[in-house]
């Protein structure tokens, strides 16, 4: 599984549950490895070897070892590819029925 990302768990996002950082992982090839080693699993959320981990508290107390560099994501030419993301609560719009939806004109379909 590769590191994907962490996310702090603010109480206003996630409620008051005892998780602090929650620690996205997924399954993917090697960075420049053929095709044939991604797992199509990975789309779906309880498919392949995903996991998230919720660490309460925010604190690790466990022995930890310093690495200089570690595995990371790329872009499609191979430079290294680093995000922030600003959560926002929003509502879920109502679910519609795969046919429903696909009758929608394509700019309603994003909304």
């Amino acid at each position: 599984m590769r590191f994907v990302c962490q996310i702090a768990l603010e109480p206003e996002l996630a409620g008051a549950g005892p998780g602090q950082l929650a620690y996205v992982f997924l399954t993917h090839g090697d960075h420049g490895s053929d095709v044939e080693d991604f797992d199509p699993d990975v789309i779906f959320p309880d498919g392949g070897e995903n996991a998230v981990i919720i660490q309460p508290g925010g604190v690790f107390d466990g022995p930890t070892s310093p690495l200089t560099s570690g595995p990371t994501l790329y872009h499609g030419d191979g430079s290294p590819a680093e995000y922030t993301v600003e959560l926002v609560r929003g509502e879920d719009p109502e679910h519609l029925p795969y046919d429903a939806y696909m009758a929608l004109p394509p700019h309603e379909r994003d909304r």
